[in-house]
């Protein structure tokens, strides 16, 4: 057996409205609101790079997030579920 050392980063800081940054994207959209994007993109385009495992999890994960997940902390008002994307 060998000895695996399990390193745990740190949360990044996430930016939002006012300069803000926070690690939770819930939590500071709902002090600060989005950071202010005049372009208002129409669709979202994301790149994947992997290996055929990895990008096959991400296919299944995109799935998955179309439809309705669950909040984890429902006793916060804006850690409301996710009710899917409308597709």
């Amino acid at each position: 057996m060998s000895n695996r050392i399990l390193t745990q980063l740190p949360e990044p800081l996430l930016g939002f409205g006012f300069g803000q940054q926070m690690e939770h994207p819930k939590d500071g959209l709902f002090l600060f609101g989005p950071l202010a994007d005049n372009a208002n993109p129409a669709e979202m385009r994301i790149g994947i790079v992997g290996t055929p495992d990895g990008i096959a999890c991400f296919y299944e994960w995109a799935k998955r997030i179309r439809g309705h997940i669950p909040s984890a902390n429902d006793k916060a008002a804006h850690h409301a579920s996710w009710p899917g994307l409308d597709l």
